[in-house]
């Protein structure tokens, strides 16, 4: 009992108040899915990533609706958002999970095999602009099969959209 008192004041203190029920959470709306352009993105080194760079692009332009993508270079696809609700904040705080077919990306610079990468993000709240995607810049991301995009906040998948990758 006394190990159990401790640990709700822990996460009391500790975790946000939003998880502990205090505050409603903010409502996932999706937008739209499917292909999408950006305008320009920069690359970051990103060793979390299964091509070691994270490109960050401020604004996409929704082409198509569809979960049918074609495996070519420089196509970039995944979902456009918002987070609805929660006045007393400006931003919400998620995780972004892409889950791979199941063999897996094979990186050949270093060898390593990925299943999935995960990262955390950030999104305004009631802003129509949030997005998460993925962008084929090397030729040997071009894996076909079943590719799944999860959102999740705290410890719970709010979201999730698969995509079929297709040779073209």
């Amino acid at each position: 009992m006394r190990l159990r008192n401790v640990l709700i004041i822990f996460l009391m203190v500790v975790a946000e108040p939003t998880y502990l029920g205090a505050v409603d959470p903010p409502e996932f709306v999706l937008l739209w899915n499917g292909i999408y352009t950006v305008s320009s993105a920069e690359k970051f080194d990103d060793p979390t990533q299964v091509t070691g760079k994270r490109s960050e692009a401020e604004q996409a332009t929704h082409l198509r609706d569809t979960t049918r993508i074609p495996a070519r270079l420089g196509t970039r696809f995944g979902i456009g958002f918002m987070f609805r609700g929660r006045p007393d904040a400006d931003f919400v705080k998620y995780r972004v999970v892409w889950r791979f077919p199941s063999i897996g990306i094979k990186n050949p610079k270093t060898k390593k095999t990925t299943s999935f990468v995960a990262f955390d993000r950030s999104c305004e709240i009631n802003s129509r602009r949030c997005f998460r995607g993925y962008v084929f810049d090397e030729p040997w991301e071009l894996v076909p099969g079943r590719w799944r995009l999860e959102i999740w906040m705290a410890q719970k998948m709010i979201y999730q959209q698969e995509f079929e990758v297709m040779m073209p």
